[in-house]
């Protein structure tokens, strides 16, 4: 049996092999006098074309420089406001009294916005750490686009500005909250993401990826763009012997390109990994095919999606922070700080940080010390003040981070969506009489092309027709119907799409006006929450328990899952056994469960709520046997169904319209429910085709097989064709 080992490996500086390539080709024909390989030319030529005051640019990571991007936006943005052009404002602030003057009017400005990229409302800056920043952003820019940066002076004068914004503005003087993830967080946090349903993948794949996500964040502390970055060529799977005698242990090392380390003399064996694998990323998305989900390893899982699932990971759970990546990182970084094993130096080399200042001014969030015993001398509670400072202590999924439905309807009927909405239903009718009046000037021009044909038409539109034109110049000048038409019907189109421009314009301001509605009442029964409930949040850190039994019951309950999901739930989550081989046959079938379930389609989140056992009673002797025939009566009942469903998706004549979608029915990683669904009408069965199969097929669809007749289909059209003919379902709609 293997036992898995993780280990980071450690930054350490790689000898480069490129001075061998080198030599060889000095040592060849190629080479140059004096033993180069270029000219002197060559050499003046590269150093004349560098550009120095670029130089600075190489330095900054991606993420910063779309800091520096976005901060340039702004002066731009602002410079136009102000109608000045923004490329040569940065050399005609001459003076320092100037400048000061101009970015108190740009800070100004940057605290009064509501309308970001694209005309998306935003909230604008609230925190002063912010509009630091943002300062900081600008001075970066400003030393790019002039090779120099602000004098002492000039600083120290702008940062009494951002004082005097500060206070003018209102803005809140603390700075941002970063929430500490601890590792019982971390535990707490991958129980409710392994077990709820009130957030669904569209893979059971993306699920345990999540969780790997997790775990190895929490025990490397790396970042998590880095984590997203690695792929399976950074893998390295050795099975090393123990030197105290035990079983050979698998240790899997996280090598980046950059990185390698010393193995020691314990002869490993390595486990290669296929070649075509080595590219891939380990933390990779999913895409809708015509036959359900595939596992697109060529494509990175973004970091926006991952900020997302676990925000809404951690609302599931009921931590009243934000959880964020960023939060692991923290409470990784504060284990290693307050271990004895690990040195300044240590956790600065595994942290990558410079020094370690950076730890004590961004990482070191609080203080977590029990003060007050060691003023008294006594000995200080550790854990309580543990659990004090950690996300657990906040746990309570009654929180209310979602709105009911009585709630949400009554946003539309605010007074400032009615008056969109009535603007919307103004548009709708307009939109519609441009539309009537556009066919019907279409329609009427092209019963004009028919009629005019034996007609001599204008010397405008003569080149329309393949006859000669007549030489009678009164006909010639004079404007014919044709061309009254044809531009008519111009017009009417030219209103037409600006009808349909303003009622898109104006629907997306209506969404974006709910959706800033419904917020807004997120947050004030939040903060209602939080004032009506001080007392049963003070009474969960004071017993000392992480979650109460009233908080336990209501994290147990969740909607329907599948049976993959459940024995997932039942094989992960059960208590270590007692033996070792016991312990290793439980972890053998939680291997088997992740397995079975990473083919699993989740489907739609679903609203049901049952409660699951805690224990499962195990079942005695004298009911196994009947246990054991029913299991085989509900499979063969299974089979029959399945078996029924396929039969009826296979037609024989074009009128023979199914009812049971073929896709579905062939995909074996959906329920059974699913796969069998049959729908009210053919009518149902084509709307769920074109909405489920066809419209999420993208432009790079390669074919594909059916599962039920084992058709290869090339391409998107010959789906269609095949599943016309063969299947009875009809889609006929645009490429």
């Amino acid at each position: 049996m293997l036992i898995l080992t993780l280990i980071l490996r450690c930054p350490y500086s790689e000898t480069d092999d490129s001075g061998d390539e080198l030599q060889n080709i000095l040592d060849s024909d190629q080479a140059y006098d004096n033993g180069v390989l270029y000219p002197p030319e060559h050499y003046l030529a590269e150093a004349s074309q560098l550009d120095v005051s670029r130089l600075r640019q190489q330095r900054y990571s991606p993420k910063t420089l779309k800091r520096l991007e976005e901060a340039r936006g702004y002066w731009d943005r602002y410079c136009l406001f102000q109608g000045r052009d923004p490329a040569s404002c940065f050399h005609s602030l001459a003076t320092a009294e100037e400048i000061v003057r101009y970015l108190k009017g740009l800070f100004s400005w940057r605290c009064d916005l509501r309308r970001g990229k694209n005309g998306r409302h935003t909230p604008g800056i609230r925190y002063k750490s912010s509009l630091e920043t943002f300062w900081k952003c600008w001075h970066l820019v400003y030393k790019q686009e002039t090779g120099n940066g602000l004098a002492q002076e000039t600083i120290r004068q702008i940062e009494d500005v951002l004082g005097i914004i500060a206070e003018e503005k209102k803005l809140l003087l603390v700075r941002r909250p970063k929430a500490t993830m601890y590792i019982e967080d971390v535990a707490e946090f991958a129980r409710v993401l392994l077990a709820t349903t009130e957030m669904t993948f569209v893979s059971g794949w993306l699920r345990i990826q999540m969780l790997l996500f997790c775990q190895l964040a929490a025990i490397t502390a790396s970042r998590p763009q880095a984590l997203l970055d690695l792929r399976y060529r950074h893998l390295e799977l050795r099975l090393i012997r123990d030197p105290d005698g035990g079983r050979p242990r698998l240790f899997i090392y996280l090598t980046p390109e950059f990185t390698k380390t010393f193995l020691g003399k314990k002869e490993p064996y390595d486990l290669k990994l296929k070649d075509e694998l080595l590219d891939r990323f380990v933390f990779c998305q999913a895409v809708q095919e015509a036959h359900g989900v595939r596992l697109a390893l060529e494509k990175q899982l973004t970091a926006a999606s991952v900020r997302y699932r676990m925000k809404r990971a951690g609302e599931i759970t009921g931590f009243e922070q934000v959880t964020k990546p960023y939060c692991i990182r923290y409470g990784s970084a504060k284990a290693f700080n307050d271990s004895s094993d690990v040195t300044n130096e240590l956790q600065n080399v595994m942290l990558q940080h410079s020094n370690i200042n950076t730890f004590v001014r961004h990482y070191s969030v609080g203080i977590h010390v029990d003060a007050q015993a060691i003023v008294r001398g006594l000995t200080p509670q550790t854990k309580l003040m543990r659990f004090a400072c950690s996300m657990s202590r906040s746990i309570d999924p009654r929180r209310p981070f979602k709105l009911t439905k009585e709630q949400s309807d009554s946003v539309n009927e605010l007074d400032c969506v009615r008056m969109l909405q009535d603007k919307v239903n103004e548009l709708w009718k307009s939109r519609d009489q441009r539309c009537y009046e556009y066919e019907e000037a279409k329609q009427q021009f092209e019963q004009a092309l028919d009629d005019t044909k034996d007609d001599i038409p204008c010397q405008k539109c003569s080149n329309e027709y393949d006859g000669s034109l007549d030489t009678n110049l009164k006909r010639q000048n004079r404007r014919c119907t044709y061309c009254k038409l044809r531009k008519r019907c111009k017009r009417a189109e030219v209103q037409h799409k600006r009808a349909g421009q303003a009622y898109q314009r104006t629907l997306r301001e209506l969404q974006s006006e709910k959706r800033q509605q419904r917020n807004r009442m997120v947050r004030e029964n939040l903060e209602r929450y939080k004032n009506d409930q001080p007392v049963i949040d003070s009474e969960r850190q004071l017993s000392g328990k992480m979650v109460d039994e009233e908080v336990i019951d209501v994290l147990q309950r969740s909607g329907y899952m599948t049976p993959q999901h459940l024995i997932l739930i039942d094989t992960v989550l059960t208590i270590p056994a007692t033996t070792v081989e016991a312990e290793y046959r439980r972890r053998i079938a939680a291997i088997n469960a992740v397995t079975a379930f990473c083919d699993v389609e989740e489907g739609a989140p679903s609203q049901r709520t049952i409660c699951l056992p805690k224990k499962r009673a195990a079942p005695d002797v004298a009911s196994s046997t009947h246990s054991k025939k029913q299991k085989h009566s509900l499979e063969d009942e299974t089979a029959v169904v399945l078996r029924e469903a396929i039969a009826s998706v296979q037609v024989d004549s074009p009128d023979q319209r199914p009812e049971i979608c073929f896709l579905c029915v062939g995909n074996p990683n959906l329920q059974l429910a699913k796969r069998t669904k049959k729908y009210h009408d053919p009518g149902s069965l084509t709307r769920h085709f074109r909405r489920k199969h066809v419209d999420r097929l993208g432009s790079g669809f390669r074919g594909s097989q059916c599962n039920v007749c084992g058709v290869i289909l090339e391409n998107k059209m010959h789906l269609m064709n095949h599943a016309e003919s063969k299947h009875g379902a009809v889609s006929r709609t645009p490429l």
